[in-house]
């Protein structure tokens, strides 16, 4: 068989195989492939190929240039691409980075990278029909696995780095612009076995022209040094280089993907599921008992820390120094801590036995959260004043006043329960408070954020006063939660009460028949 022959074959299997591989999605099948083409030969090679294999199929093939912004004759670029586009008679979408994806910053091609997923997933999205997955097809191939392992290898990848990317994979949630509970984000790569070398063999058989991007000359960034320094010198040890490589990542890819396994149900035995009040902000943090990771063997302690990083989406410089030093650090962590910065924009918060009849929570032992940098360590259900509040006045004769998921409830009582019983009461976000003793400081009360330095004298505590903050860090309440801690004090500004904590004795009901006035914390929607 002739070089052409067997060249024109293998292009028939890839076709053959691309059709079949987009069939076999089952349910989640796409009407529509965007194809994200930049004009180089890869992606022009991918678009060529999705044109020849996709014709006879209900998939329609629509094609997507995002313009980086960064060089004089980009605009050249997308003009190439949409002319091919519109030879093969293929529907083009045009995009542009905006203004602050373009921004220089140190990494401006993981900047790209993000802005440019972006784009590509609202147009998919908007392309997909309801119930279908919306997907993006990519150009990468094997010289990008083998890059991809290289880079990892110089970084000190976990086991993780060594398997290099799928054909199929879930978009990552940060590069989706909506959540849209019907409409998955798909990545497609159907040339990860193909190396640079096929591609361009082909294009030149075709008599295809593409574009060469000058900034992939540029040795500043690692990958481009690692294509065009250390790939040719592995080339001179073994000429198809590449290609074994690739094909090992394929070998390698089941055993760490059964040991990731392993590494996810040791997760989900010691991961703890909060009732969190922000869901859209749901996956920002990944909170688990603290005790069974520091009881577990180091290399599954690094697999568990390396499961919450990919939950996070984080892992993509994840090391392994950079596991073992947090495992080092987790191992002599006493009392609460944090948020402490890990790597990247990744940090790690201990919680010291969390008061679990404040926070109904189903424990009371330590607990970690690995969470972004700015984003709440422990997203609990409680009442919390949000950023910005101003005194709120409640009048003594009764009111409601209403905070993002919860009411403070205030109401007179005619016929209060029995002092054995309003001190008894197990639910830690209501109280009774004697109404005279109120009275005697204003027609009101107001509900303000801790004030740490102010004093009272807690129920239970025979003599002196106590600071907030001090109650705050006796009763265990993690620092992050402490700047918005509601707190109850009189129209003159005494505290009265510490909500879901303590309230002063001054105020307390010690007296049958007193007039009594009841505070009450309602979850709401």
């Amino acid at each position: 068989m002739t070089p052409t022959a067997s060249l024109h074959d293998r292009l028939d299997c890839l076709a053959d195989a691309m059709a079949r591989s987009v069939t076999d999605q089952g349910d989640r099948s796409p009407a529509v492939v965007l194809a994200a083409v930049s004009g180089g030969a890869d992606s022009t090679f991918l678009l060529r190929m999705l044109h020849r294999a996709l014709q006879d199929t209900a998939c329609a093939v629509h094609v997507c240039h995002v313009d980086h912004g960064y060089r004089q004759d980009s605009a050249a670029d997308a003009a190439s691409v949409k002319s091919l586009a519109t030879r093969l008679n293929l529907p083009f979408h045009g995009l542009e980075l905006t203004g602050a994806d373009r921004t220089p910053v140190r990494n401006r091609q993981a900047r790209w990278r993000e802005g440019r997923y972006r784009l590509l997933a609202k147009t998919a999205l908007r392309l997909a029909e309801p119930g279908r997955a919306a997907v993006i097809a990519t150009g990468h191939h094997a010289g990008d696995q083998v890059e991809t392992l290289l880079m990892n290898l110089i970084r000190g990848t976990h086991l993780s780095g060594l398997c290099g990317m799928e054909e199929w994979s879930s978009l990552a949630a940060q590069f989706q612009p909506t959540r849209q509970a019907d409409v998955e984000v798909l990545l497609w790569r159907p040339l990860l076995a193909w190396t640079p070398d096929d591609i361009r063999s082909s294009l030149e058989a075709w008599n295809e022209r593409w574009v060469e991007d000058r900034s992939n000359l540029d040795e500043s960034h690692l990958r481009n040094r690692v294509r065009h320094r250390l790939v040719p010198q592995l080339a001179a040890l073994r000429t198809d280089t590449v290609g074994f490589l690739a094909n090992q990542m394929g070998l390698w890819r089941p055993d760490v993907q059964a040991l990731e396994r392993i590494h996810a149900d040791n997760l989900a035995r010691s991961e703890l599921s909060l009732p969190q009040p922000d869901v859209p902000r749901a996956n920002q943090s990944v909170i688990m008992r603290l005790l069974p990771l520091r009881n577990a063997p180091q290399w599954q302690q690094r697999g568990m820390l390396a499961q919450a990083a990919a939950r996070l989406h984080r892992n993509r410089y994840l090391s392994a120094s950079r596991l073992d030093e947090l495992c080092r650090q987790l191992k002599t962590a006493d009392g609460s801590r944090g948020p402490r910065p890990w790597f990247g924009d990744l940090c790690w918060s201990v919680w010291h036995r969390p008061p679990a009849r404040v926070f109904d929570l189903p424990t009371d032992k330590d607990l970690l959260s690995l969470h972004r940098r700015g984003t709440m360590p422990f997203p609990v259900n409680v009442p919390r004043l949000p950023p910005g509040w101003r005194h709120a006045p409640i009048p003594l004769a009764g009111a409601d006043l209403r905070l993002p998921g919860w009411t403070l409830a205030a109401r007179r009582c005619e016929r209060p329960p029995s002092i054995s019983q309003m001190r008894d009461d197990p639910y830690p976000w209501n109280i009774y408070l004697d109404l005279p003793s109120l009275e005697a400081h204003g027609n009101s009360i107001r509900l303000e954020p801790a004030i740490p330095q102010l004093r009272l004298q807690p129920i239970g505590m025979p003599v002196g006063r106590k600071q907030i903050r001090h109650i705050l860090r006796d009763d265990r309440i993690h620092v992050s939660l402490r700047s918005n801690w509601p707190v109850v004090y009189t129209e003159g500004g005494d505290p009265v009460w510490v909500c879901g904590l303590r309230h002063a004795a001054a105020y307390a009901v010690r007296e049958p028949g007193r007039p009594v006035l009841r505070l009450r914390w309602h979850p709401c929607p």
